[in-house]
């Protein structure tokens, strides 16, 4: 589940814009991100 979030969030934040998917998925990004 997490590894599938993972891959998920990291395609939104590719192909969605920017600031759209650092806003809701900015604690998410943040916690694998960093």
């Amino acid at each position: 589940m997490s590894v599938a979030y993972m891959q998920i969030s990291r395609y939104l934040n590719k192909t969605s814009l920017p600031s759209n998917s650092h806003r809701p998925q900015k604690s998410h990004v943040h916690s694998f991100a960093n």
